[in-house]
Order: C-alpha cells, then sequence, then structure tokens
C-alpha cells in the first residue's frame, strides 16, 4: 500500500468495507473552478449586451454587485476546504468525479456533486449569452 492510498483509505467512511471508491471529505477545487466560470460568462455577457451605451450603467452597477457575491462564495469555500483540510491528499479531477464524496446527508458521487453546484451557474451563464445574442440580434 502506497502513501496515497493509505490517505485515501483515511478518508473513507467508517462501516464501508469492501466498497471500492475513494470517499472524498471535501470538493475538489476543479468543482469551484467550474462553477466561477459560469458566473463569468454571466458577467461577460451582460458587460457586452448591456455596456454599449449610458442607459446600461445602473444594470451593470447591479449586475456587478451580483457578480461580485457570486465569485466570492466559491472562493470562500475553496479558502475554507483548504483550511479545515487536514489530508495533503492531491487526487486529480478525474479521480473525484469517479469516487464519491461525504456530505451532511450521507455520500453521494463525484458527478452528482458537480452537478449541483455547476449546473446552475453554467446555464444562467448560457442563457444570459442567448438574451444577449436576441438582444443584438434584434438591435
Amino acid at each position: 500500500m502506497n502513501a496515497k492510498t493509505a490517505e485515501r483509505e483515511k478518508t473513507r467512511m467508517p462501516g464501508m468495507a469492501g466498497h471500492n471508491l475513494p470517499a472524498f471529505r471535501h470538493m475538489h477545487p476543479g468543482v469551484f473552478v467550474i462553477s466561477m466560470m459560469g458566473w463569468f460568462g454571466f458577467m461577460i455577457a451582460y458587460w457586452l449586451t448591456f455596456g454599449a451605451g449610458m442607459e446600461g450603467a445602473l444594470i451593470l452597477a447591479v449586475d456587478t454587485v451580483f457578480f461580485a457575491v457570486f465569485f466570492s462564495l466559491p472562493l470562500v469555500l475553496m479558502r475554507l476546504r483548504r483550511s479545515a483540510a487536514h489530508d495533503t491528499d492531491k487526487s486529480s479531477f478525474a479521480e473525484f468525479l469517479r469516487g464519491e464524496i461525504d456530505t451532511y446527508t450521507g455520500r453521494m458521487s463525484g458527478t452528482s456533486a458537480l452537478a449541483q453546484v455547476a449546473v446552475l451557474p453554467v446555464a444562467i451563464a448560457l442563457g444570459t449569452m442567448a438574451i444577449g445574442i436576441i438582444i443584438a440580434t434584434v438591435r
């Protein structure tokens, strides 16, 4: 058994003997990066759509405040993860997606965790980009 396997065994939930998927205690930082990229796309779409004239200044000011909140929350979560993590397990993103994560309500797959965290920002970004394209087409 190598050091990485030993570290992974420490993160396993007790009572799950024979379970062959690694269980993680914390989200992989890649999940938060995908979420933040969704919020970046959301803001960029707004800046490109409404930034052409002065009438969009108030909208952009409000959107920038929302963006600061949306962007800072994943950053805070990533920093909390680093401070709470006692192990030095540097697993890959693919390994996280194949494995499972322990949550308050039980285990879930890494892909389910990614979907729960990243689907909303990415969907909002794509919807905002579609609205921006429609507005640009109509002008």
